[in-house]
């Protein structure tokens, strides 16, 4: 009898143990869920957004509402640039246009994972942790009429450098592009990583 109870415990716990797995292996994003430096993502099924380039520097310089360029230069402040391409494929069935505003951006500072550890990087995925998750600060780039309040034709492509101002290196910590053109509550917008492919 006691030997009964004890087959039936072990099989239990293989049971448990094999779906833990199981969830675990289905819920689990991949490396190749995320968008990193130079990889395109679709957005919204009629965009592509790449990005191509990301710099930083202690001043910066933007073009203001009187199509003039203002020198911005903040004691203790990084100033982060941001080189997207965004090419427009299609037309959405209620074609919608847009100009492209500060609201469509966020740069998200992970200040607490350092990009030196790349075995950080693996294990936050791998681990199931989302991003989202995790404690960040965002915000919003510098209005800029270079870009601002542009829109984007059909079979057209834009170029736009994106000035974020920020506490941290992206060279030190884990930083990422949100970008959302309809800013809707479903979570539509998609983001890229401010580093290479680990």
């Amino acid at each position: 009898m006691k030997a009964k109870r004890n087959i039936l415990i072990i099989l239990s716990l293989i049971v448990v143990v094999t779906l833990i797995t199981i969830f675990s292996l289905d819920n689990k994003p991949s490396l190749e869920s995320f968008a990193f430096f130079n990889e395109e993502v679709r957005l919204h099924n009629e965009y592509r957004v790449k990005l191509v380039n990301v710099n930083q520097s202690d001043s910066a310089f933007i073009l203001d509402e009187n199509n003039q360029y203002v020198r911005l230069n903040e004691e203790h402040r990084i100033y982060v640039f941001v080189t997207i391409l965004i090419f427009r494929d299609s037309i959405s069935p209620n074609n919608e246009e847009i100009d492209l505003s500060v609201n469509n951006f966020q740069l998200r500072d992970y200040h607490k994972i350092g990009l030196e550890e790349t075995t950080v990087l693996k294990s936050l995925y791998d681990s199931r942790m989302s991003l989202d998750k995790r404690t960040f600060e965002d915000n919003e780039p510098i209005v800029d009429y270079s870009w601002f309040n542009k829109g984007i034709n059909l079979w057209g492509m834009r170029e736009i450098t994106l000035c974020f101002m920020a506490n941290y290196s992206y060279r030190d910590t884990l930083m990422e592009l949100y970008i959302d053109f309809f800013n809707d509550t479903n979570n539509t917008g998609k983001s890229i990583i401010l580093a290479e492919r680990p």
